[in-house]
């Protein structure tokens, strides 16, 4: 009503202005919502007058009951408004992407709750006036936009699939909770602080993987056919040998290029270029080339060290050395306990050209004392045999002395 609030009055009022300063007019006192079902906005109406109006902060919205800002949302406060507005779609008052449906009148249970559920769009999507909408043309006003795969609840739950379970990591697999799978966060990547169009997949720099973003927002996962992803050009084309070659070539101008590269190494399957670690701490004196712990090799598809096994059934090693003794490994030898690898090859057993299983420790003998596990030639475990027993290569397994005995004199 005061021309210096609202200027540009009509003969509808002054609607604009009654967003931001409800009226109290036939309004009783006190703390009075709009007639949004969940609203950020409270005003304070004395004898019809508005005298102080709150606005929650974005992802909060006012809790009539506890009459406080909150982004908390609980049952009591949904039930109440889908009493208010049943058998409809309600925007969910925090997330942008969620709503709320609101279930018809005669689904209300024998204790007289009514039933709700909460629903969320598929990535990207927004809720916004009714509709799962574009995330271009959608609304949010008070609630938190979501922008990455994972601030959706649908994309952060595990694959179905158990061979995607992986053990020691965040979230659980529905289908075997002895299992965790792969954190959300490496299974999508995300377009926050990229630049719109095609671009390197993050922490994959130089590999056949990039993607699509737009406003931020990862719009699709792909992957070059016969070559690497360019990301000075972003687009595909570019020759892995050609990148490496420019690594080791000089490695220290090339890793101010690109810090956060991860090359694998020309000829070392377990070897690589980590140009976010210090250059004076590679190693063999080479900068910023580092080893995999054995028995682990590089992954030169996902850039990460990993199982030898992985590796093997994946990226592979193509033509590059594999080490698989403990003494190939730079961490083990040369070193304060080996001085020189020939040492290290005299003390510490060996799975080379053995098959798969389990052999005397050392093999080649007729009993041990104890034996190893063999895997594609490494050594995954060893184990004395209790006292009293020695291990029997014919057999392949411990047997007591008295046994061998026994057999020796018949």
């Amino acid at each position: 009503d005061y021309q210096k609030i609202c200027s540009n009055k009509t003969s509808n009022g002054c609607p604009t202005c009654l967003k931001t300063y409800p009226s109290c007019i036939n309004k009783p006192n006190g703390a009075v919502l709009s007639n949004e079902s969940f609203s950020n906005t409270v005003v304070y109406c004395v004898n019809g007058r508005a005298v102080n109006v709150t606005t929650c902060a974005i992802g909060q919205f006012y809790d009539h009951i506890q009459r406080i800002c909150t982004s908390v949302l609980n049952n009591d406060i949904v039930r109440f408004a889908c009493k208010q507005r049943p058998n409809q779609l309600l925007p969910h008052p925090i997330h942008c992407a969620r709503y709320i449906r609101c279930l018809p009148s005669n689904n209300i249970g024998s204790s007289g709750n009514i039933s709700f559920t909460i629903g969320e769009c598929p990535y990207p999507l927004l809720f916004s006036d009714g509709l799962c909408r574009n995330y271009t043309s959608a609304k949010c006003g008070h609630r938190r936009e979501p922008i990455t795969p994972c601030e959706y609840e649908e994309l952060r739950k595990c694959p179905r699939n158990g061979s995607q379970c992986l053990e020691d990591s965040s979230n659980t697999c529905p289908d075997k909770h002895e299992y965790t799978c792969t954190p959300c966060e490496q299974r999508y990547p995300t377009c926050i602080g990229s630049p719109n169009g095609f671009v390197p997949y993050p922490n994959r720099l130089f590999t056949s993987d990039f993607v699509s973003c737009d406003q931020q927002r990862t719009l699709s996962i792909l992957k070059c056919a016969q070559s690497i992803f360019d990301p000075d050009a972003r687009r595909c084309g570019l020759r892995l040998d050609t990148v490496i070659t420019e690594a080791q070539r000089n490695t220290v101008n090339f890793c101010k290029k690109y810090p956060r590269a991860m090359i694998p190494h020309a000829t070392h399957c377990a070897r690589f270029y980590n140009c976010s670690a210090p250059a004076d701490e590679g190693i063999s004196g080479v900068s910023h080339l580092q080893e995999c712990a054995h028995p682990q090799l590089f992954n030169s598809d996902l850039r990460v060290c990993q199982n030898f096994i992985e590796v093997l059934n994946t990226a592979g090693c193509g033509k590059k050395f594999q080490p698989k003794h403990y003494c190939d490994y730079t961490s083990i030898c040369p070193s304060q306990r080996f001085p020189t690898c020939t040492d290290c090859r005299k003390i510490l057993p060996s799975c080379e050209r053995q098959v798969n299983g389990i052999h005397g420790n050392p093999p080649g003998k007729g009993t041990t004392k104890g034996f190893m596990y063999c895997v594609e030639g490494r050594v995954l475990a060893t184990s004395l045999c209790a006292a009293g027993s020695v291990f029997q290569e014919s057999v392949r397994a411990c047997v007591s002395r008295s046994t061998i005995a026994r057999q020796e004199s018949g």
